[in-house]
């Protein structure tokens, strides 16, 4: 009776173990039904419920003794099964179900300690790491050789930086933020053993094997940064194993073709090499590879390290005091794997390795070493010992496990985001001859990008692009190349592979005559091979995916900060340390998870938003951009140009913004004569106007009509004036009618037939119909001043209560061309360009083909045809498309940079635009009557439902919006912008339901409810 409940007990704590072990790789699947029946929740319960329960369960259970748990294994298993645990065997997760049931078959038979996974999918390697558990005895440790994270092995994963990249960034703490996330991917997907990280010192440049592996040549940073992953990683549950031991990084063969030798001495690894395995013993790592690496001045037998005696026991595990698992690496590499692979399977275990990766044979492999123990040449102590530390160790990481928090699942955005925060931080700047980088005063510069090694147009230079005009080229004909180079002043060169000598001539030819700028996307060791003496900057990137190429153009520009230090000795000129650091003077481009924004309810609250609008016919297309705290982390094209659904909205598509151009346009100049004191605010308008002095615009200040206080109407109707005499009666009607059937309005029809007066238009221009006003349509020069005149001899109310009007506007770009004596698009032009807004101005048809630019309405009255990159507003058309109250077009993208400029309080790119005094004082309210600051709009908190802004927008937040569909907003206290761009108005002005739907305070809304 004894007996069997000695046996219950076993088997309750081989089960508890396993639940342990395995419960939360079957609880994380998306199948949860074994879990479930194994720990009794229920599948009506919520996720909070489930991981509660969990929790609580495993308290309850308050698992036995590792000790305990280890040695009753151990006397249950038969002296084959102990062997056995000694083994972890190889397995992929993209093979076929034949496949899967050979592994099962082998499990089944032999029952291998472990399984080390290799290529294939994540979710795919979760469903057979739960089959696997599931038929096994013991539990198995699952291994993934995940040096950058599951994208070094399975695919659709985040693969982060390769650790030289990693050497680069000086932030400590971030490497143990990727350890941790690392780790929890992996605990997600079951596994325990991740195999990193690469602890070698890279001291020799040739390299094959290590290289791009190692964190770098300096042994005290190799240490820390190994410190820094390995405590991550171990944080959550997960074996760290450093390797190689005793040192890879000097040897110049690859040890999966041949075996290397390092020709050093005890003395000498152990005060390099050796330094950095010291280092995270003592930190206490849990694991140790040993590498096929022969050491003659160590193990004079010559043999790898891996099998010999002297390096593993007495030189790791006595001289280093190394207590935790010593892993052999791979026993298939060709170092090992030769005639005698049987014998060398005995020898790693008789060095002092305590558990063998992937033997060729696993029947022959623990025969082999079986047949050692009969023979007495290896003690059944000695197999007891080992195997009792594996069963303590897989005993160790279940307890530790159970007292971390549930996963759900990865987060990819999460791991994005930190991925990119690293490749941010690594970028090294190790030549910058008169500090070119971060590039300023763009409006000086005329720039080419020349991309050497690929053909099409790269993320390198689709990045630069955000920033200034940018033109491209490739490699494809580098001869006539540099005539074409003639007419730029800066050339910004990225080079995607190793250079040729004729290249590195041509590269030098052009630094002779231009400014040059060179991005390297590989390893810093072919910098060496290059003289690049005339080239003014130079960046180091480490690799050619699209985040590294994105930072380092964001760095050229200033839109993030470069702090990188070089991780190697490259050369005399090129030291290990190395980095020149810089400021972050533009906006940057990042995901939403760096700001503090959730990508996922971001994502799903727009679209949604969005997608009302469209089925509602809000808009046909929209464009959309977010930024918060000097980082764009949302921007977003939707639709199509027309509702025939045949022209997409991309991020470049250029917007007809109305009345937006009140404050990016006007205002800006008006605050720039103000800063002149070429104006007072409390100046009369007629002191620069023509005005009656018995208009009651006579006393209207500067002030007044900023504020729309100024007693003017809203607008002004031109039309009855420009046609023929005989059809201005009853133009217009509020019902649909016979002879009213043109639609312009909500209950407002227009008449159908009607003439303008003869002098009006042609269709053709001369000197007298100068004035485009769309294609193929010229207004006569006689009215160039008319809408001044109308404007001045309209009626003028005495209440000078805000009363919104364009009118005012127009007068105030009247005024600032009359002070300078220029035209408003060439002084705004001045400070687009200034701030790299080369999408930004008024008529884009003069800079741009109509396909960039989306059409704003079908007009009806004016111009009878639809309106594609001429302005929406009548009276700025008639203006030659160049006005104060509206005709600025622009993209999302654009605007955030002239919005982050006054958030910067006048500052961006290293210049200087306006005073904080001023940015302050036009931002404001300016009195209790009237909700406006000078020029720019505030929040209406005393009608929300009808505030141009959201809600939750701060009363210091300003911007304004546009009768086209748009808005432009900036909010101070939390450093935020939001730029909705639409043509609501196509194809007529009368739909409203963009209002009616509130989609762009709705869409501003989201910014706030995402921190």
């Amino acid at each position: 009776m004894r007996n069997y409940i000695t046996f219950l007990a076993h088997i309750t704590i081989v089960c508890f173990f396993s639940l342990s072990l395995c419960a939360k790789p079957l609880a994380e699947s998306h199948n949860n039904n074994l879990i479930i029946n194994k720990i009794g929740v229920s599948t009506s319960d919520t996720k909070e419920g489930f991981k509660s329960k969990i929790n609580n369960k495993r308290k309850q259970n308050s698992y036995i003794k590792n000790n305990s748990w280890a040695y009753t294994n151990l006397k249950s298993l038969s002296l084959e099964e102990k062997i056995a645990q000694l083994f972890m065997i190889s397995a992929y997760s993209n093979k076929d179900k034949r496949y899967e049931n050979n592994i099962i078959r082998l499990i089944k038979k032999y029952k291998p300690g472990g399984i080390i996974f290799f290529q294939g999918s994540p979710d795919r390697q979760k469903h057979l790491t739960e089959s696997f558990q599931n038929i096994s005895d013991i539990p198995l440790f699952i291994g993934l050789d995940a040096e950058t994270g599951l994208g070094a092995r399975l695919s659709n994963s985040i693969q982060f930086p390769k650790q030289m990249t990693l050497g680069a960034i000086q932030n400590d703490s971030l490497i143990y933020e990727m350890g941790r996330e690392i780790g929890r991917e992996l605990r997600y997907l079951g596994v325990h053993i991740n195999f990193a990280p690469v602890v070698d010192i890279n001291n020799n440049p040739d390299n094959p094997v290590i290289n791009t592996r190692s964190f770098g040549d300096n042994k005290d940073i190799v240490a820390r940064k190994c410190i820094a992953y390995m405590d991550g990683l171990q944080k959550e549950g997960i074996i760290a194993v450093g390797k190689h031991f005793p040192g890879h990084g000097e040897t110049s063969k690859d040890s999966h073709i041949e075996l290397p030798v390092l020709m050093r001495s005890k003395e000498y690894l152990l005060k390099n090499e050796l330094s950095t395995f010291k280092s995270i013993i003592d930190r206490g790592i849990k694991g140790i590879m040993t590498g096929h690496i022969s050491v003659p001045l160590v193990d004079r037998s010559g043999i790898p390290s891996t099998l010999s005696y002297e390096v593993v026991t007495k030189l790791l595990k006595k001289k280093l005091n190394f207590k935790g698992l010593c892993f052999t690496d791979a026993m298939n590499m060709k170092a090992v794997n030769n005639s005698n692979r049987n014998r060398n399977i005995l020898k790693a275990f008789k060095a002092g390795n305590d558990i063998i990766l992937m033997p060729t044979n696993i029947y022959t492999a623990i025969h082999t070493i079986k047949n050692a123990v009969l023979k007495g040449e290896i003690s059944i102590n000695e197999i007891n010992r080992r195997c009792e530390k594996i069963l303590l160790a897989k005993s160790k990481i279940s307890e530790i496990r159970s007292r971390l928090p549930y996963l759900y699942g990865i987060n990819k955005y999460k791991a994005q985001a930190l991925k990119e925060k690293l490749v941010m931080n690594s970028i090294t700047l190790i030549k910058n001859r008169n500090n070119l980088i971060p590039l300023k005063h763009l409006e000086n510069l005329k720039i080419a990008s020349l991309s050497l090694g690929v053909k099409k147009t790269t993320e390198f230079q689709k990045t630069l692009e955000l920033y200034t005009k940018v033109d491209h080229y490739n490699d494809s004909c580098l001869g006539k190349l540099i005539q074409n180079l003639n007419k730029y002043n800066l050339v910004i060169i990225c080079v995607h592979e190793n250079l040729t000598k004729y290249k590195i001539q041509f590269i030098n030819r052009i630094a002779k005559q231009k400014h040059v700028i060179l991005n390297h996307l590989h390893i810093p060791y072919s910098l060496k091979d290059y003289n690049l003496k005339k080239v003014n900057s130079i960046l180091l990137s480490y690799n050619s995916s699209k985040e590294y190429q994105s930072f380092a153009a964001q760095g050229i520009f200033g839109g993030i900060s470069l702090k990188g230090k070089l991780p190697v000795n490259i050369c005399n000129v090129y030291k290990e340390g190395l980095g020149l650091n810089t400021n972050k003077i533009r906006l940057g481009y990042v995901s939403p998870e760096l700001v503090g924004v959730n990508s996922r309810v971001l994502k799903d609250s727009i679209n949604k938003i969005v997608k009302e609008g469209f089925k509602k016919k809000a808009m046909p297309g929209c464009q959309i951009t977010l930024a918060k705290k000097g980082y764009v982390f949302y921007r977003k094209s939707f639709g199509y140009y027309t509702y025939r659904r045949k022209h997409k909205v991309t991020n470049n598509t250029i917007y007809d913004i109305a009345s937006i151009t009140k404050i990016v346009s006007t205002t800006p100049l008006i605050m720039q004569l103000y800063e002149e004191n070429k104006i007072s605010l409390k100046d009369k308008i007629s002191k620069y106007l023509e005005i009656d002095k018995k208009s009651s615009l006579a006393d209207v200040s500067i002030k007044d009509l900023l504020l729309h206080e100024s007693g003017l109407k809203s607008s002004i109707s031109i039309f009855s004036d420009i046609i023929e005499s005989r059809y201005r009666t009853n133009l217009f009607s509020r019902r649909k009618d016979k002879y009213h059937k043109i639609k312009i309005g909500e209950n407002l029809y227009f008449r159908n037939y009607y003439r303008y007066k003869k002098d009006i238009f042609k269709t053709y221009r001369n000197k007298r119909f100068s004035i485009k006003i769309c294609s193929n349509k010229y207004l006569n020069i006689k009215y160039q001043n008319y809408i001044e005149e109308a404007i001045l001899n309209s009626k003028v109310y005495k209440d000078k209560s805000y009363r919104y009007s364009d009118l005012g506007y127009i007068l105030l770009g009247n005024i600032i061309e009359q002070i300078y004596g220029k035209c408003l698009d060439t002084l705004s032009e001045n400070i687009y360009n200034s701030l790299g807004a080369n999408y930004t101005g008024y008529n884009p048809y003069k800079k741009f083909p109509i396909t960039y630019i989306s059409p704003s309405s079908v007009d009806k009255m004016y111009r009878k045809k639809m309106i594609q990159a001429y302005t929406h507003d009548p009276l700025a058309a008639f203006k030659g498309g160049i006005s104060g109250n509206a005709g600025v077009f622009s993209t999302s993208n654009d605007l955030a940079k002239i919005m982050q400029m006054l958030l910067q309080n006048g500052e961006y790119g290293d210049s200087s635009f306006y005073n904080p005094s001023t940015i302050k004082l036009f931002t404001e309210k300016q009195n209790i009557y009237n909700r406006r600051g000078l020029g720019f709009d505030k929040p209406n908190f005393e009608d929300l439902h009808n505030s141009p802004a959201s809600v939750y927008a701060s009363p210091d937040s300003y911007g304004h919006s546009g009768f086209t569909g748009t808005l432009a907003w900036a909010d101070p206290v939390n450093s935020t912008i939001c730029i909705f761009l639409s043509n609501r108005t196509f194809p007529s002005d009368y739909n409203n339901a963009l209002s009616e739907l509130n989609i762009r305070t709705r869409i501003h809304s989201v910014l706030y409810n995402n921190y």
